[in-house]
């Protein structure tokens, strides 16, 4: 039992460290795509497209995970992730055309997909009575690899070409891959772990989930909510470029939402709300700050909102994963998958949308969709709650 417990507390480490260096290789396309898009000579809708072939590696993976679950340990497919990670990162840093980037990007999407899944359907497991607190380790620590990233890519910019970016990371990578490594052998001399192990996965069991008309309203929420937080972060730093000429301060709103957004992360567990309410709240109020920041034409005033968004959002994507995680013990692999292939069609949506919209309309009106998608979130979240309320009283 000891030797357990002890495995479980070097896993979860282990998983935290992957998640900072996740968080790296996610800020890399929302803090250099002014750079991509020059590189690559991208205009119109094509200027969001890098973005969104990313979250369509992420959907294809969340698509796979749930016919998988059952039949490959969690710890070695986290591994296998690590090095899909590492492939692709090179794969970008050394594409001489936007086709060759946008394949790195779509590979580093599946990989990403597959870590992101298996990191938080593992810490479920691990900890079945009260996953708030490592949820919101794990999620707090990757806000502060998110809340860092553009401060280093900013520095090492002065010294390197956007590629170098991409080339550090993946060396990251390969040292979080070979942790797993050493871990995965531990953990195979004892036997394995029973806590991560789970039943596989039937179709019977996905058509059962989407059979509740409460885990569909979730799956729209978790796009919804996917929506409104990535069209912050992936362009903002080309919202402030555009408006403001200050390509430099729109890498600061991304550090500024990613401070806040780990603040809430690390408070999460201390705060004494019910976690469905709490994502409902952090919904809405992400949607009027964010509003507020587009129309006040300030720089400052938008800097703020953004921080505000962080602050009122962090919470919201391991919120949902636990919600949608309730009464599906051994079955969490169907749930994070689920909730992840929805925060993938949000976030390969949300960046054509507003270059669509920002192409034919105005700026303001296409960033404005991310607001727009928090609020229709909130209604969503809303719908949950009544569905909730009546199941108790019957």
């Amino acid at each position: 039992m000891k030797e357990s417990n002890s495995l479980v507390k070097k896993i979860t480490i282990v998983i935290i460290a992957a998640a900072v260096v996740y968080a790296f290789s996610g800020a890399l396309i929302s803090t250099l795509l002014n750079h991509i898009i020059d590189e690559f000579h991208l205009t119109g809708t094509s200027e969001g497209i890098m973005s969104s072939l990313m979250n369509v590696g992420l959907m294809v993976t969340f698509l796979v995970s749930p016919a998988l679950q059952g039949r490959i340990k969690k710890l070695k497919m986290i591994m296998v992730s690590t090095i899909i990670l590492t492939m692709a990162l090179l794969i970008c840093g050394f594409a001489g055309t936007a086709i060759i980037f946008g394949i790195g990007s779509i590979v580093l999407g599946i990989g990403s997909g597959f870590l992101d899944g298996y990191m938080n359907s593992t810490l479920i497991d691990l900890y079945p009575e009260d996953s708030t607190k490592p949820m919101g380790l794990l999620h707090g620590f990757y806000g502060i690899g998110s809340l860092v990233m553009p401060l280093i890519l900013q520095a090492l910019l002065l010294w390197f070409v956007w590629r170098g970016a991409y080339y550090v990371v993946a060396i990251l990578f390969v040292i979080v891959t070979v942790l797993i490594i050493v871990l995965n052998g531990k953990i195979e001399k004892v036997g394995g772990l029973k806590e991560t192990e789970e039943q596989k996965l039937k179709f019977a069991d996905i058509k059962n989930y989407f059979s509740k008309k409460s885990n569909i309203v979730m799956f729209l929420y978790a796009i919804l909510a996917a929506m409104a937080q990535a069209g912050i972060v992936s362009w903002v730093v080309r919202f402030v470029t555009l408006k403001y000429n200050a390509e430099a301060t729109g890498a600061l709103c991304v550090t500024i939402f990613w401070l806040a957004a780990t603040v809430n992360r690390f408070l999460m567990p201390k705060i004494k709300m019910d976690m469905l309410k709490m994502i409902i709240f952090g919904c809405l109020f992400m949607g009027i700050a964010m509003a507020i920041g587009i129309f006040v034409p300030n720089i400052v005033v938008m800097c703020v909102m953004v921080g505000f968004c962080g602050l009122f959002s962090g919470h919201l994507m391991p919120g949902i994963m636990m919600i949608a995680a309730e009464g599906y013990q051994g079955n969490t692999t169907l749930t994070t998958s689920m909730m992840s292939f929805a925060f993938g069609i949000g976030r390969v949506a949300i960046p054509l949308i507003i270059a669509a919209v920002k192409n034919s309309v105005s700026l303001e009106l296409g960033m404005l969709m991310a607001a727009i998608a928090a609020v229709l979130g909130t209604c969503c979240g809303l719908i949950v709650l009544k569905d909730r309320k009546r199941k108790a009283l019957h």
